[in-house]
This record gives structure tokens, sequence and C-alpha cells, in this order.
């Protein structure tokens, strides 16, 4: 593995580009008016929405708002600017972005209109064919200061989609980089991915595809796995295999042949190095988290211990109720 800081992903993605400000043109504008129009037009319930919004804009980054957000949606431009140009490096991104629209909703009765029919657990949703990132504003939802983390892991979504020339990507390739490059801590412990290995019970990386229809818990399941195949692509075969499988989707080519030329495998074979990967690292992880119940199977055992002993008593004390009097 390759760990010089030129193509370590880890410290590439702190490296800020100069090139990549945004500017402020005439043309710019006209086409942020014309994608707030297309927000605004593609969405037939928004006059129905609970809150009046507003936006903001920056270049090609814009932001729909309630006023009680107002705060908030100056630091989501501010950070979107920023996360841009950390992961401008690792994914060489052109200096001229495509417009771009955060709507942070005001209530749930809101995002789910704005959302229609996904799952509950859903906590934002890109919808990069439309350069559209959905969010819950943390002052109703409960994100455990996450928020920046969501827009990050969003934010991913639609510059991938940029990145491979508006082409679909793997669920778990997509998922696994947002995941990645959000730092989102929660699947760094792998702990359903451990409990899967042990039971000889991964997905395969193909059902990630249809993570939408998972239950929780299974989804979770998913993008662990998601997270774990490009943790171990980028540090076994490095930050340049990741750019040619991007390239070699943009170019709309087999994924064997693109897996092929990028590590010298074919995806199956991929596939099946990684498992074998999780089974060695990962199987016996689970077991770390015992002691966080341990408590309660010590509760259980005295409970069923009090239990015993009051049994046995009555035992006794029929026993001693059936036997005759002495004389």
């Amino acid at each position: 593995m390759n760990t010089s800081a030129t193509s370590n992903p880890t410290t590439s993605r702190r490296i800020f580009l100069w090139g990549l400000s945004c500017f402020e043109t005439s043309a710019r504008r006209i086409v942020w008016g014309a994608a707030l129009q297309l927000l605004l037009l593609s969405t037939a319930t928004f006059a129905d929405l609970s809150a009046d919004y507003q936006s903001k804009r920056s270049g090609s980054i814009g932001v729909i708002y309630s006023p009680a957000d107002s705060v908030l949606a100056r630091k989501t431009l501010l950070w979107t600017e920023e996360l841009v140009k950390e992961m401008a490096v690792d994914f060489q991104l052109p200096t001229e972005l495509d417009t771009f629209t955060i709507f942070i909703a005001a209530s749930q009765k809101d995002f789910t209109r704005m959302t229609r029919d996904l799952p509950r657990w859903v906590a934002a949703v890109a919808i990069p064919s439309h350069h559209k990132v959905m969010l819950k504003s943390p002052a109703w939802d409960n994100q455990n200061n996450r928020y920046r983390q969501i827009l990050a892991h969003e934010l991913m979504h639609l510059l991938l989609y940029q990145i491979v020339g508006n082409r679909a990507l793997p669920r778990w390739l997509d998922e696994g980089l947002a995941l990645f490059y959000s730092q989102d801590l929660r699947f760094k412990t792998l702990t359903a991915l451990s409990k899967a290995a042990a039971t000889r019970s991964l997905l395969s990386l193909q059902q990630i595809d249809h993570v939408l229809q998972f239950q929780p818990l299974k989804a979770e399941l998913a993008y662990e796995q998601s997270y774990s195949a490009v943790h171990y692509l980028l540090f076994t075969y490095d930050i340049d295999a990741l750019r040619s499988i991007l390239a070699g989707i943009r170019q709309g080519g087999d994924l064997d042949e693109i897996f092929q030329q990028a590590t010298g495998s074919l995806f199956a074979d991929f596939e099946r190095e990684w498992q074998h990967y999780v089974y060695d690292n990962y199987r016996w992880v689970w077991l770390s988290d015992v002691d966080e119940y341990l408590w309660v199977v010590i509760l259980l055992l005295g409970v069923l211990a009090v239990y015993a002993i009051r049994r046995r008593n009555r035992q006794k004390m029929s026993e001693w109720a059936l036997e005759p009097d002495a004389e």
C-alpha cells in the first residue's frame, strides 16, 4: 500500500485548492435564479409548507431556509464552500461546479412533503440529477450535533454525480465514499458488520443498491459494509485506484474491466478479498459491546435467583404442612 503524503486520502483531503473559489458573475445569478425556480416549480406542495422560506446564495451554492434558520443558513454556505475545497484534491474537481441547492426543512412535515415516500429513518437526501440536497433543521430534529456531517455526506453524493458525468454509481461505493469523507464516527465501530461476519450473513455489495427498501437494522449493516469496502479499497489500493474506478464509470465501462484495471482483480474477486478481510479482522469485534449489556445479565440472574429461592421456600412450606403434627 502506498502511503505517501501526496496520495494519502486522509492527508490530501485537508488541502485547500485556491482555484475553487466561487465567482459572483451575472451568468451565475441567472443560473441560480433558474435553479431556484426549478426547485419551487418541481414540487407542487411547496406553497403548502409550514414556514415562509427565504434564500441565500454564494456563487454556485444556494440555500433555502426558514427565517428561524437564518444563522444556520449562513453557516451552511460557509461549511459547503469549505467542504468542496477539502474534497477537491482527491477527486480533482473542476473549478466551475454545477449550481446546486440545499433545502433546510423547518419541520418533519415539510421534509416529508419535499422527499415524498422515503423511510422515516432517512436523515437527509440528495437528488443529484436535480442538484438538490434536502436536510432536516437541527432546531427540531435531534441530530446529536451531526448537521455538518450530514451536510458533507449529502454534498458528496452531488459531487460524485458530477465526477462520473451524471452516471449511476454502485450504491455501496456512493454511500461508502459519502460516509468516509463526512467522517461519520457512528460507522467506525462496525458492530453490525462484525455480527454479520460472525454469523456469515454479510450482504453482497450488489444488494446494497436496494438500501432504501431496508428496515433500519439491515440498512445499518448496508451502510457499515459500504464504509468498510471503501476503507479497504482506499487503504489497499490507494486514491489512484479510486480515481481510475470513477473515470471508468464516467466512460461507461464494464465494472469487471474497471476493477481489473484499477486493482488487478475482477469486481467479484475484489469483493471476495474484502469479505476475507472483514472475516479476519472484524468477526469478533462485536464482543467488545458485551460489557454494555453485562449489568442487564447480572440483574436478570439476580431476579432468577430470587425467584428460585422463593419457589424452593414455598415447596418446603408445603412439605411441612403435609407432615403430621408431633404428639
